[in-house]
């Protein structure tokens, strides 16, 4: 199924019509600690008996020999799937503020989750969230062969040394309209892609999904394609305010993790582009458009040079 940009997902329909959802590593270019199925599995399963909703989880599969790599199969959710403005044109207005105020209400419910009772208390760590992060997407970014990494160091630097105070909560990681199902009224009915989903500060989601919420005449572009500049969704200040009203939360470092949103949303950037120049993550047409950008930044240095 297209859209995704690290993990593979197929649509699999059995002999009586069933359809379900499949979820593997791209073929190539894993790195250590990336693309983990089992981490997934895990966040699915431990979250499916709370108000956060998520996929059917019905089994995960460790055995290489089966598809080529490990793999779990979910139950297959058919909703709409926010990836950009054009897919908020199926939406009425009224539906799109629901879906936005709703994806905040489940976020909300996410972080009022204990990591501890839903059998996720091994993942709790002393150490801070941001830290972590931090290094491993520093480590990251530079096992991935990415050139032109001295930008991304520097903001690295800045970014460790203001570090605020962090609280424990699970974290979903990649929390936006384009990783959620929704109804046709606006309604929430899925949250996916749980690659990046650990237990650290819940603000980072929030973060997260600030950074990438674009709207009419922003000076900065959002990290990721998505449908808020079109009418009828609330700005990025509402969706705080709304947060912060539900969740209790005390908002004021959102700047720093909208920061932090941006730098790492470079070094996943990176990551991905390394990836489809690799050949691992299949013809979806992406894969083209990042082989044009290639072939015309390559003719752009040599023009430079001659």
């Amino acid at each position: 199924m297209s859209g995704g940009r690290s993990n593979l997902t197929y649509r699999v329909t059995d002999a009586v019509g069933v359809v379900r959802a499949l979820r593997r590593p791209p073929t190539g270019g894993v790195l250590s600690t990336a693309h983990d199925m089992r981490r997934e599995w895990r966040f699915v399963t431990a979250l499916a008996s709370t108000e956060v909703p998520v996929p059917e989880p019905l089994a995960y599969c460790a055995d290489p020999a089966v598809t080529g790599a490990e793999f779990y199969v979910m139950g297959f959710v058919d909703g709409l799937v926010l990836a950009d403005e054009e897919a908020a044109a199926a939406l009425a207005l009224t539906a799109r503020q629901q879906a936005s105020f709703g994806l905040i209400e489940v976020m909300a419910r996410l972080h009022a989750v204990d990591p501890v009772t839903v059998g996720l208390g091994d993942l709790v760590r002393e150490e801070g969230y941001v830290e972590r992060q931090l290094r491993r997407w520093r480590r990251q970014l530079h096992q991935s062969g990415s050139p032109d990494l001295v930008l991304l160091d520097r903001v690295h630097d800045a970014l460790s040394t203001h570090v605020p105070a962090q609280r424990t909560g699970i974290v979903h990681g990649d929390f936006r309209p384009g990783n959620l199902s929704f109804g046709s009224d606006g309604r929430v009915l899925a949250v996916f892609d749980w690659e990046l989903a650990t237990v650290g500060e819940p603000l980072a989601d929030l973060g997260w999904l600030s950074a990438s919420w674009g709207q009419p005449g922003d000076d900065v572009p959002p990290t990721i394609e998505g449908p808020s500049t079109a009418p009828g969704f609330p700005s990025r200040e509402q969706l705080a305010e709304h947060y912060a009203k539900l969740s209790g939360r005390d908002v004021s470092e959102l700047p720093f993790y909208e920061a932090f949103a941006r730098w790492r949303g470079a070094c996943i950037g990176a990551g991905v582009r390394a990836r489809y120049l690799a050949g691992v993550m299949g013809a979806d047409g992406f894969d083209a458009d990042v082989r044009t950008e290639q072939e015309h930044t390559q003719a752009t240095i040599a023009l430079e040079l001659s």
